[in-house]
């Protein structure tokens, strides 16, 4: 290990040595069919509809201690979330925040304490292949996140959409589009199942009156 390798120190907070909480306040969420999550706030105030609940109890609640201090509250999700599919969505959310189950920071970072030693070190030792931007290592993992079956892709849409959750929404819309790409009306229909109920007069007129969409009679 070279001088430069050993005073640059890779730290991820969660590890027992040197842990930071990134705050391990939690927040539990209760599914239609009740079931329920504990969650990290942290990750959870990703949704919007998630967080204004959560300034609801606050307003309404006598204590002056605000919830997720300590505490864990409760907010009901919209029934169009149901439990099947919210593991997902709090992975989704977990990652974007960089925290943990039990709240606790997953982001990396690195200290320079033997910079000055490495510089003084008369040994050329070449650089190590610097790490992928953090940008571009979540954007993959935005990517094989979504990389799934139909039926749970719009799932996911459905539940982004419900809580409010504009990164998820748009990486599954994105993923949809990319899978109608090229596809003419009838292969969407049979994409997404989605039963032709035009009578063959009024497809007729449909493409009488909108020839730049079917551009192959």
């Amino acid at each position: 290990m070279s001088a430069e390798d050993k005073g640059k120190e890779k730290v991820t907070a969660g590890d027992n040595s040197g842990e930071e909480k990134a705050g391990a306040k939690m927040i539990s969420v209760e599914c239609s069919d009740g079931k329920t999550f504990d969650m990290p706030l942290a990750a959870a105030m990703l949704s919007t509809v998630i967080r204004n609940s959560c300034k609801i109890v606050d307003d309404e609640s006598d204590s002056d201690k605000p919830s997720g201090d300590g505490e864990i509250t409760m907010v009901k999700l919209p029934h169009q979330v149901p439990y099947t599919i919210f593991p997902e969505v709090k992975k989704y959310c977990m990652k974007h925040a960089k925290v943990a189950e039990k709240g606790n920071s997953t982001a990396t970072v690195f200290t320079n304490t033997g910079a000055a030693a490495a510089s003084s070190s008369s040994t050329s030792v070449p650089d190590a292949a610097p790490p992928a931007p953090e940008e571009e290592v979540l954007t993959h993992w935005d990517k094989e996140f979504v990389n799934v079956d139909q039926w749970p892709l719009y799932n996911l849409l459905i539940a982004a959409h419900f809580l409010d959750i504009q990164g998820l929404f748009d990486i599954a819309s994105q993923k949809v589009a990319d899978m109608l790409k090229g596809k003419n009306s009838q292969e969407m229909r049979d994409t997404l199942n989605i039963a032709n109920d035009f009578t063959a007069d009024e497809q007729q007129a449909i493409r009488a009156l909108n020839p730049w969409a079917f551009p192959n009679p």
